[in-house]
């Protein structure tokens, strides 16, 4: 074999090598652009994956609940108390032997509920205070014995009259007493007559003569 056929085999293999190794990495691209390009799901290329119907629902765009006010308590009417101002119970005498029969009672000439206050006398003393409170006329004796006698009278002159009064004796021990006077003279006291009522039961009906 001469120099020349020893250099055109070595050239033919020195060919084949670069070709092959061209082969070889031609192969290996192919095979990683086809692993690149392989879905990760595990799915064929071109197939799409279904939705679970959960999710898609989810998926939807949904409204916010809007918050309803908090309904509160049911309101009830409460009834509502009809006031009217006070007025005398009519009184009728059954019996024709009462003595009041011949009166007409039912009507009388004059009621007081103590409303005017310029009508009494309202004082205030060492011995004893008369005023007026609440629609009452009220009075207190400081000393509590049998030497005085305190009242207040009104400005309403009367002659012969009957008269019904409703009186409350505070604590009402004892002797403690409360009464009516009539015919009590401004100008003379102590006047006219008096009925008391104690506390023991006890009642008595005095005369008081005035002095000038």
């Amino acid at each position: 074999m001469s120099n020349e056929e020893e250099f055109k085999l070595s050239t033919e293999r020195i060919i084949l090598i670069v070709v092959s190794f061209l082969l070889l990495i031609t192969v290996a691209y192919i095979a990683i652009t086809s692993l690149a390009k392989k879905p990760t799901t595990g799915t064929l290329p071109g197939v799409a994956t279904p939705v679970p119907v959960e999710e898609a629902q989810a998926l939807q765009p949904t409204e916010e609940p809007t918050e309803q006010p908090a309904a509160g308590p049911e309101v009830t009417p409460t009834p509502r108390r009809l006031e009217l101002p006070p007025t005398p119970t009519p009184f009728h005498v059954a019996s024709e032997d009462d003595v009041r029969a011949i009166l007409d009672l039912s009507n009388p000439d004059h009621f007081d509920y103590f409303e005017d206050t310029e009508a009494w006398f309202d004082y205030e003393s060492d011995n004893a205070t008369y005023y007026f409170e609440e629609g009452q006329l009220l009075g207190i004796d400081h000393q509590p014995d049998e030497r005085y006698v305190h009242w207040s009278y009104t400005n309403r002159r009367s002659d012969n009259v009957y008269a019904e009064v409703t009186i409350t004796n505070g604590d009402c021990i004892g002797k403690d007493s409360v009464g009516f006077i009539i015919r009590a003279q401004e100008d003379r006291a102590p006047s006219g007559y008096a009925l008391e009522v104690s506390c023991d039961g006890a009642w008595r009906f005095r005369r008081h003569r005035g002095t000038k």
